[in-house]
């Protein structure tokens, strides 16, 4: 018997572009707008400017184009991260 966890084990991703990566793989597969649903993911999950500044240029050399684009847009509206709380020496 398969149950959903076997189906979507997301354990292996550790960095925003491979999540927004996988987004992207499994809109394809299901024929959705993949811009639209990267979107959607960003909006709701409201990750820092950072992580966004990050997966962008990674994410437009592996030729998502049309999803860095977006990223590039959403970045805007995002939150930048607060400093830590204890300065780096």
């Amino acid at each position: 018997m398969t149950t959903v966890d076997d189906d979507y084990d997301l354990s292996a991703l550790h960095t925003l572009a491979e999540l927004i990566g996988y987004l992207v793989t499994v809109a394809r597969e299901h024929s959705w707008d993949e811009v639209a649903v990267v979107e959607r993911f960003v909006r709701e999950a409201k990750p820092y400017r950072e992580r966004v500044d990050e997966a962008e240029p990674l994410l437009r050399s592996l030729g998502y184009v049309a999803v860095a684009d977006r990223l590039r847009e959403l970045r805007r509206s995002l939150k930048t991260k607060p400093p830590g709380r204890w300065p780096r020496k």
